[in-house]
């Protein structure tokens, strides 16, 4: 998805039907949720491959976040088109978790799938995944994905084959099944029963759904000749690297351990997922965002909220053995952090950081000589190194 301006409060605007909700046809196998927020560089190739699906019996409903250039104009035409599209739009921005949310208030279809408006898929993307769903009984069953680069280049991910271990092996999936939820498609009522929904947030918000999908425990199957393609767009909301993305990314850590907190799971099975899936993921995050966007003293917040997340987890201990960094283990003690505390914390970054001058003249061949999907991959590595190098030189 595009940028949005920063979801502040909770929205309650309405969208206003734009497509007749009057005589609508019988209900659909599956309801295709698609928020629509400024790509109109990318909607007609999203579009057309809904519209060519094999699988036919479907309804797609497209959800105008108030969007400023003419995607609107598009889904109108297309509206024209076949009436299998229905559009509704708001007026005020209020991001894609709400239009999300709405979009499963007026799905009819017996599964629903999501697709975000700059992506496409596979032309049986759908007839592989009904297929496989009607076949199995099953609640949910997961495609697999192809992130796309600009340079037209394409990368299958391997989470489903991670996926298959963990079901082989039956461990709980979170760790596996973390993100690349709209690769699947969902029984209606299974989502119904359980009151999924995406709560407001401005990133992650898709993350925290599939954790409390998965923790309902769904008959999952997966379908692994089904492909949905995933758009690296450059600047996009997930590669944002604003201070309300930063808040907003924290916050939903912190979401994930609240709903595992609240969940029956074992020692083993939590721990893998809060290591995995929030733990490194949250030092990541600040390792490889925040700590070089942000002054030391604008770092203070941040390092706080790492050190709250982490005592939240039911087994800290079990945390504190695999944290590299003492300076922060000594955080978790302290009442206020000071701007002294978080430069100790970068020194300790920067001496355990290794193969730095590898690393950088690497990152610099890498530059030099790809351009689109290895430079967009490669880029913001290279400036980390390039920096580390600057400070222990």
């Amino acid at each position: 998805m595009q940028d949005q301006p920063p979801y502040t409060t909770e929205q309650k605007a309405k969208p206003i039907a734009i497509t007749s909700e009057e005589n609508l046809p019988h209900s659909p196998n599956i309801s295709v949720i698609v928020p629509v927020f400024n790509t109109a560089a990318y909607l007609e190739t999203c579009l057309n491959s809904l519209l060519s699906q094999s699988h036919s019996s479907l309804e797609i409903i497209c959800i105008n976040d108030a969007s400023t250039d003419n995607s609107l104009t598009i889904l109108e035409e297309y509206a024209k088109k076949d009436t299998r599209i229905r559009i509704y739009s708001f007026e005020k921005n209020v991001r894609v978790a709400t239009c999300r949310n709405f979009g499963l208030s007026k799905a009819r279809g017996k599964y629903v799938g999501f697709l975000d408006s700059d992506d496409w898929i596979s032309l049986d993307f759908y007839e592989e995944l009904y297929a496989k769903a009607k076949a199995n009984d099953c609640d949910l069953v997961k495609g697999r994905c192809y992130l796309a680069y600009a340079d037209g280049t394409q990368r299958l991910t391997k989470h489903n084959s991670k996926i298959a271990d963990s079901l082989e092996q039956k461990k709980f999936i979170g760790a596996a099944f973390q993100s690349e939820f709209w690769t699947a498609l969902y029984l209606n009522d299974f989502l119904q029963r359980i009151h999924a929904e995406f709560p407001n947030l401005s990133n992650g918000e898709d993350n925290v759904f599939l954790l409390n999908v998965l923790l309902h425990k769904p008959n999952l199957a997966l379908a692994n000749n089904a492909f949905y393609y995933y758009r690296q767009v450059e600047n996009s909301a997930n590669n944002s690297y604003a201070n309300s993305n930063i808040i907003s990314m924290f916050d939903h850590f912190e979401a994930l351990v609240n709903s595992i907190n609240k969940a029956r799971l074992s020692q083993s099975d939590y721990m893998e997922y809060y290591f995995h899936t929030i733990y490194i993921e949250m030092l990541s995050y600040y390792i490889n965002i925040v700590f070089f966007e942000l002054a030391s003293l604008k770092c203070v917040p941040h390092v706080q909220r790492i050190c709250n997340i982490i005592k939240k987890c039911k087994y800290p201990g079990g945390i504190l053995k695999l944290c590299q960094y003492p300076t922060l283990k000594n955080l978790l003690d302290k009442e206020i952090i000071t701007e002294a505390d978080i430069a100790l914390l970068q020194k300790e970054i920067f001496l355990q950081s290794k193969n730095l001058t590898f690393s950088y003249y690497k990152y610099v061949l890498f530059c030099k000589l790809f351009r689109g999907r290895k430079k967009l991959r490669y880029e913001r590595k290279f400036l980390i190194c390039k920096k580390i190098k600057c400070l222990l030189s």
